[in-house]
């Protein structure tokens, strides 16, 4: 009796009462491209097969995710001990390395290709962090929009970049307000005394400034007690710095 069943062949024979049964692989017959009359009907054929191959590709993305599972998640220490050693027997022999399991996984399934194991682990890592199971990986992953989407609205803790976004830019407004509240606080405490008057003429770096004029300057301390002016910088943004450095040194007893 021969008959052919998932591209093995089984036969069954008997010699003196002893039933004898081979077990050999047949190939698959192989697929044939049939070649497109037309350019355009060429086209088309690619956009075929490129299907096919993205969901290929999501279902060998779905089987790193599930080892991820099943290997890691809620495992004793016994347990992930026993699983790292198959999975480092495996790295060793196709000769890849990884500094994760994530890695390890990811290029046993894609290649020593660090770039695309970086994608393929940040996508495990979101998919975590949202509680996919691993039965419904390929759809969530489809739902997200692929790969490339998901790498760049989420980040790896699972919280989209913009709402990350979003609270940097928070906390830049409110930094920003802080400063301002203690460059008003110093501009105030310098501008209603004066530690020295330098009378009109006498340094023509600061009559440039005009009328109100405001800027920094470096003075220098010579030996025999009197001060140098070394450089009169118009910068606004540095006089606002000496501003808000000078009221944080304020008491708070002064707000």
């Amino acid at each position: 009796m021969q008959q052919n069943i998932n591209h093995f062949t089984h036969v069954e024979s008997q010699d003196n009462n002893v039933i004898h049964l081979v077990f050999t692989a047949s190939a698959p017959a192989a697929v044939a491209i049939k070649s497109p009359p037309s350019f355009g009907e060429s086209l088309n054929q690619i956009d075929a097969f490129k299907g096919k191959f993205r969901e290929a590709r999501y279902h060998l993305i779905a089987s790193v995710y599930l080892a991820c599972h099943l290997g890691y998640k809620d495992k004793s220490i016994a347990e992930i001990d026993e699983n790292n050693k198959l999975l480092s027997d495996r790295c060793e022999y196709l000769k890849i390395d990884g500094r994760t399991y994530y890695q390890k996984l990811g290029k046993i399934a894609f290649g020593d290709d660090s770039k695309r194991v970086s994608s393929i682990v940040h996508v495990i890592k979101v998919a975590e962090k949202h509680s996919v199971e691993p039965d419904d990986f390929v759809e969530w992953l489809k739902k997200e929009g692929g790969v490339q989407k998901i790498r760049t609205t989420y980040n790896v803790d699972g919280g989209t970049k913009a709402d990350a976004l979003s609270k940097v830019s928070d906390a830049a407004k409110g930094q920003a307000q802080n400063d301002q509240y203690y460059i008003d606080k110093g501009k105030a405490d310098l501008t209603s005394s004066a530690k020295a008057t330098i009378p009109v003429g006498q340094l023509s770096l600061i009559d440039s400034l005009g009328n109100e004029g405001e800027c920094t300057a470096i003075l220098r301390q010579r030996a025999d007690g009197s001060f140098e002016v070394k450089v009169v910088l118009n910068d606004k943004n540095l006089l606002e710095q000496l501003y808000c450095a000078h009221g944080r040194m304020l008491p708070a007893a002064n707000n």
